[in-house]
């Protein structure tokens, strides 16, 4: 059995609010910062984690911090690299920056830089190239409902050869008498290298994902959605293409 520590970290005020120290294994800047306003991380993940450009928690050193009266926070971090689930010493240091800026009530708009090694840096070995990724996101809602839209540019030649381009359309809103309606639409178009194949191979990856929330008490929420997730390479036929279709009932259960 494998048990991973997600979070598991110390932090002080070095200069109030505007200055935070933090050391462990803690959260990254930008997922689990998405995730809050997404809201629907149990029916389908934000595109940086389901696209497998992040990790949502590591281990290393961060500093955060509000300034100009909340009008802009960010959050920057060094980190190990391989994520809460590879915690294994590596031989480099990713840094990860998110900086938000929050001029209306409801509106956030944010933005990232990655870059590093993920965890890919060992000792003794050929430093392998690095990932670097920059994201910009903007939402606006309010308690009863959010819409937002990502861009994001990653170039990983660590994990996967890949130079990828993806942007995302989100949103859920409350219906009242406990329904509400979540949906997310992501396409990321890349150049891949494919193994045995000359050069590199364009590729589209489009997912779609669609639902109707019905919360019956506090704390519990269930949605009836239908996913798509769909991949397609230049050059194939529509047999060859990879497709997958969901339909189910996710549910969030908060104690």
């Amino acid at each position: 059995t494998n048990v991973f520590l997600k979070y598991a970290y110390v932090q002080g005020k070095l200069i109030d609010d505007a200055l935070v120290l933090r050391a462990g294994v803690s959260h990254n800047p930008w997922i689990d910062y998405e995730q809050g306003l997404w809201k629907h991380r149990y029916f389908t993940k934000v595109t940086a984690d389901e696209f497998k450009y992040d990790d949502s928690a590591d281990v290393g050193l961060g500093l955060k911090g509000t300034l100009a009266d909340g009008l802009v926070k960010y959050w920057a971090t060094a980190v190990n690299g391989g994520g809460y689930g590879n915690l294994a010493q590596s031989n480099g240091i990713d840094y990860k920056t998110r900086v938000g800026i929050y001029p209306l009530k409801g509106l956030t708009i944010d933005v990232g830089f990655n870059t590093g090694f993920r965890g890919k840096k060992t000792f003794g070995a050929a430093a392998p190239l690095k990932q670097t990724m920059y994201q910009v996101m903007a939402t606006y809602g309010t308690h009863d409902f959010r819409v937002g839209g990502n861009w994001i540019n990653n170039k990983d030649k660590v994990k996967k050869k890949i130079k990828a381009t993806t942007y995302a359309l989100w949103g859920w809103a409350k219906l009242g008498a406990g329904f509400g309606a979540a949906a997310r639409y992501e396409q990321e178009k890349s150049y891949a290298y494919v193994a045995g194949v000359a050069g590199t191979t364009q590729q589209q990856r489009t997912r779609y994902a669609v639902g109707v929330d019905y919360s019956p008490v506090k704390h519990v929420v269930m949605t009836l959605g239908y996913v798509n997730d769909k991949t397609k390479q230049a050059g194939w036929t529509a047999n060859q293409s990879a497709e997958t279709k969901q339909i189910g009932i996710w549910s969030q259960f908060k104690y």
